[in-house]
């Protein structure tokens, strides 16, 4: 776990962290917070914004349809043929449920589907943050 971390907080000096309305002075870590209490208070004092993300329907549902019904379709997902992906897709099914909500399942082989999953999450964080209101002061109401 120590590696995974070490991992995470060296990658994120890469990147310049963007909201929908600017800057984010603090890198954000979305995952499915599902027994990883130590690497979130970890990731927490690193200086991380902990977002949680529920592996249920109603959260997964709308990014999956991003994802299959929009992105795919129209572009493919292109991953430089990373061979870990692959096996990923090769083992994702999609779990629809009476009201056609969707998301990804391991059914088909009980392997691993973390790359699809962790896809899923980003984007998952993406359609949150389009979602957040702006302050007062942003909104100049002030």
């Amino acid at each position: 776990q120590n590696f995974i971390k070490k991992f995470i907080v060296e990658k994120s000096k890469q990147f310049i962290f963007m909201a929908p309305d600017g800057y984010s002075p603090k890198p954000q870590f979305a995952c499915d917070d599902w027994n990883i209490d130590k690497m979130i208070t970890e990731l927490a004092g690193e200086g991380f914004d902990i977002v949680p993300t529920r592996m249920g329907m109603k959260t997964l549902s709308p990014p999956t349809k991003l994802l299959t019904e929009i992105m795919v379709p129209s572009a493919g997902i292109h991953h430089n043929g990373n061979p870990v992906m692959d096996w990923c897709v090769a083992n994702c099914v999609l779990e629809e449920d009476a009201m056609e909500n969707k998301k990804p399942n391991k059914k088909r082989s009980g392997e691993k589907i973390d790359g699809v999953t962790a896809l899923v999450i980003c984007l998952a964080r993406y359609l949150l943050s389009l979602q957040q209101p702006k302050s007062m002061y942003e909104r100049g109401g002030v």
